[in-house]
């Protein structure tokens, strides 16, 4: 439902590499060069890949035995979208249950086409039509669909690492944040983190690197999560060499590229509505 790269690296390089990427976010040639950073341990790559569409990437493996890690290094999506390429001595001393490449298939029936790179200048002019009249059925689907349910509560459902969508719906009721802002927040998430969802990076003192939103802290650890899927990672103070906050947010960029326009709007009424489908946005 995003866009996606895919790059393959030199053994321990994962963590520089997802850095390197998340600093050309900011950068105003970081789509073009589709997010890939210019680094001798990037081995081989591809461009940025848009929803419906493939790309085949034939190269030689490498001849050195060791784990060499892969990764989409796409905004916001390293540190859960990577895994890695054993290289062996020789493939026959594998045992058979390691062996277990997925079965080629059939693209996702969850799959959609790309629409367009929306830039809140093309949606501003109808963002009054937010408030009445939405779907609270497209709207709830799409919340799924665009992964958002992963981070986010809705109606007790969703995961912890980014805002509950009660906070998001008091703010706009309190007007402190409008329907304008949450598109923002949308489009751009790591133009404005707020302060408990913003990763840090932390560099230990074996020369290990760890990034994620600090879902809790004793008098002596952090407590890591680098992502919706990703096990928790205690780190012990007296084992952190470097602590840094990171400008890029956990969510990625390009959530919105395979919707229309009334699908987007749809699915920010949900958001400021927190899921309650009595809420005025979804009245006639």
């Amino acid at each position: 439902i995003m866009p996606h790269n895919w790059i393959v690296a030199a053994p321990g390089s994962l963590a520089q590499i997802g850095l390197a990427a998340e600093r050309m976010a900011s950068s105003p040639d970081g789509y073009a060069r589709s997010f890939i950073p210019s680094d001798r341990r990037v081995l081989h790559s591809i461009r940025l890949v848009q929803p419906g569409e493939s790309l085949r990437l034939n190269f030689r493996a490498p001849t050195t035995v060791g784990e060499y890690p892969y990764v989409c290094t796409f905004p916001g999506h390293w540190r859960i979208m990577n895994g890695v390429m054993h290289v062996v001595p020789r493939l026959a001393d594998i045992p058979a249950d390691e062996l277990n490449p997925p079965p080629a298939g059939e693209s996702s029936p969850d799959s959609r086409p790309f629409v367009r790179q929306w830039l809140f200048e093309d949606l501003a002019a109808d963002l009054h039509n937010v408030g009445h009249a939405r779907s609270y059925e497209r709207g709830k689907a799409l919340f799924t669909a665009a992964t958002c349910v992963q981070c986010h509560k809705a109606r007790g459902e969703g995961g912890e690492i980014g805002p509950n969508l009660d906070e998001i719906a008091r703010k706009v009721v309190d007007k402190k944040i409008t329907p304008a802002d949450v598109l923002h927040s949308v489009l751009d998430p790591s133009k404005d983190i707020e302060e408990k969802y913003r990763p840090v990076l932390i560099e230990t003192n074996d020369g290990e690197v760890v990034t994620g939103i600090v879902s809790d802290r004793t008098a002596d650890s952090l407590t890591i999560v680098a992502g919706p899927r990703a096990k928790p990672r205690t780190v012990l103070l007296k084992d952190v060499a470097e602590k840094a906050e990171s400008k890029v947010s956990l969510m990625p960029q390009g959530l919105l590229v395979t919707l229309s326009k009334d699908e987007i709007f749809d699915l920010i009424a949900y958001v400021i509505a927190a899921g309650d489908p009595d809420h005025k946005a979804f009245h006639k």
